[in-house]
C-alpha cells in the first residue's frame, strides 16, 4: 500500500512507514489513516517509522506519533523510529518520547 507522502512496506509481522518530505498538518492526516487501518491489523506485531526521507517536521508531527504511540501501545505493538538525524533525536527526547518507544539506526 502506497500513498505519496506514507509508504507502507510489511514484512514478517513488521510494518515499516516510510515518511516521505514534509512530516507536518499535510502528512498527519494520511498517517493517521494508516495507523487506523494498521491498528486493525492482528499480524503486525512491530511498527518501524522511517525518518531517512523526511526533510522537514513540525509540532503536528509530534502530536500526530503521540498518538499512533499511543494507539499501538494499546495493542502491545513494538514501535522504532528509524533513521532520525541529530534534530529529530533531540526533540524526541526532550519530549521524553524515547521512553516509550525506541530509536533505531
Amino acid at each position: 500500500m502506497t500513498d505519496k507522502r506514507v509508504v507502507l512496506i510489511k514484512s514478517n509481522g513488521t510494518m515499516i512507514v516510510k515518511i516521505v518530505g514534509n512530516f507536518d498538518a499535510t502528512t498527519t492526516p494520511i498517517l493517521n489513516k494508516h495507523c487506523r487501518r494498521i491498528a486493525k491489523d492482528a499480524t503486525v506485531n512491530k511498527i518501524v517509522l522511517d525518518f531517512q526521507n523526511v526533510t522537514h517536521i513540525d509540532t503536528s508531527a509530534f502530536a500526530c506519533m503521540v498518538g499512533f504511540m499511543q494507539e499501538h501501545l494499546k495493542e502491545r505493538t513494538e514501535l522504532y523510529l528509524k533513521n532520525l538525524n541529530d534534530t529529530q533525536k533531540s526533540h524526541i527526547e526532550i519530549l521524553k518520547l524515547s521512553k516509550i518507544v525506541k530509536i533505531i539506526s
